[in-house]
C-alpha cells in the first residue's frame, strides 16, 4: 500500500526477480503509481529510484544475525559443559611383592629361614618401567640384586632381617576429560616407588604345657622336650592359654 500526493492510496503488487548473473534483486517499478514517495534508508531498498537492493546486504545481514546468535548459543553450551565436566584421576605405581618359601613373620630365635623374593610394576598410570636396571631388591646391608628375584637365606635373629623392592618407572601418558581436552593436572612423571619392608625376626620362646613323671627328671627346663606349646615374645600380647584337660596333673612354664 503506497499514498500518493494526492493523498490517495494505491495498492500495487511489486514482484522482485532474482538475477543469477549479478547477484541481485531486480524490482520493477511501481507503475500503478503516478507519483510515489521515495522510500529509501541504509537497510533497505529505494523503490522511488533504482528500484534494486544488493543481495550481499542480505546476506551480511543474515550472517551478522546468525553468528550473533549462534555465538551466544555456543556460549551458554560452553557454560552447561563446564557444570558437568569431570577430570580424570591418575593411579600411582607400586610394588607387588611375592615371597615363596618361609614368610615374614617372628620365629623362634636361630630358626632356618629360607625362599625367594619376586618383584614386580604395578604399573598404574605410568609409562611401564624404567631404563635397566629398573628393579633392585635391598636388604639390612644394602642392595643385594640388580633383577627382579633374590633368594634369601639366613637364621632368624632378634635384630630381624629386611628385604623389599625398589622399581624406578617412566612418565605416563596424560589423560582428557570428559570434554576431551587434555587435563594434565596429577600426571604420573618419571621416579622410583618403594615396597613394603618385609621383615624376619626372632623371638625366644616361652615353653609350656603337661609333663609326665616327676620334675625332678627335669635336669634343664629350656630343654625339655615334652613341652608341647611355644609362645614367641610379641605375639597376643605374652599372654596364652595353658589347657590342662581332665588328666594332667603336672605342668612346666619355661
Amino acid at each position: 500500500m503506497l499514498r500518493t500526493r494526492l493523498g490517495l492510496r494505491v495498492k500495487t503488487r511489486i514482484k522482485p526477480t532474482f538475477m543469477p548473473n549479478t547477484q541481485q534483486w531486480n524490482v520493477p517499478a511501481a507503475t500503478a503509481i503516478a507519483d510515489t514517495d521515495k522510500l529509501s534508508g541504509s537497510q533497505g531498498p529505494n523503490l522511488g529510484q533504482d528500484k534494486t537492493f544488493s543481495w550481499t546486504l542480505i546476506k551480511t545481514t543474515l550472517s551478522t544475525f546468525f553468528a550473533s546468535t549462534f555465538s551466544g548459543l555456543q556460549s551458554q553450551i560452553t557454560a552447561l559443559q563446564n557444570l558437568t565436566k569431570t577430570n580424570p584421576t591418575y593411579t600411582p605405581p607400586g610394588v607387588t611383592e611375592d615371597v615363596t618359601g618361609t614368610q615374614p613373620g617372628i620365629y623362634e630365635v636361630a630358626t632356618p629361614i629360607s625362599g625367594s623374593l619376586a618383584i614386580s610394576l604395578f604399573v598404574g598410570d605410568s609409562g611401564g618401567p624404567g631404563s635397566s636396571p629398573a628393579y633392585n631388591i635391598h636388604s639390612d646391608i644394602g642392595s643385594v640384586s640388580a633383577t627382579n628375584s633374590y633368594a634369601f637365606s639366613f637364621n632368624a635373629s632378634t635384630d630381624g632381617n629386611h628385604l623389599w623392592g625398589i622399581i624406578n618407572y617412566l612418565t605416563g601418558a596424560t589423560k582428557n576429560d570428559s570434554l576431551g581436552n587434555p587435563y594434565p593436572t596429577g600426571k604420573i612423571t618419571a621416579g622410583t616407588t618403594t615396597g613394603t619392608h618385609l621383615l624376619w625376626i626372632g623371638s625366644y620362646g616361652i615353653f609350656y604345657g603337661p609333663v609326665s613323671g616327676n620334675f625332678a627328671d627335669i635336669t634343664n627346663p629350656h630343654t625339655y622336650s615334652g613341652l608341647s606349646d611355644i609362645l614367641l615374645a610379641n605375639v597376643s600380647n605374652n599372654q596364652f592359654i595353658l589347657n590342662t584337660g581332665s588328666t594332667a596333673d603336672k605342668f612346666l612354664i619355661a
